[in-house]
């Protein structure tokens, strides 16, 4: 929760878990510019992203027979 002074200040690197709540969703984040570890999140947000877009390149999509169990 960025709106609050405690959580601004965290370091980043001890946060485990991190939910798009007051600046919504991170492709819409408003603070991400204005609050270092914001940018830092939604910058992680992103990277996490490519490296599923790419993992799941690899993937065989299911037959439906497949998708059925």
């Amino acid at each position: 929760m960025l709106d609050t002074l405690d959580c601004r200040q965290t370091d980043p690197l001890f946060v485990k878990s991190v939910h798009f709540t007051v600046c919504q969703k991170p492709w819409d984040c408003a603070y991400s510019r204005k609050v270092p570890s914001c940018e830092h999140f939604v910058k992680e947000w992103y990277k996490l992203r490519k490296a599923f877009r790419e993992a799941a390149a690899f993937v065989e999509p299911c037959t439906r027979a497949q998708s059925q169990f």
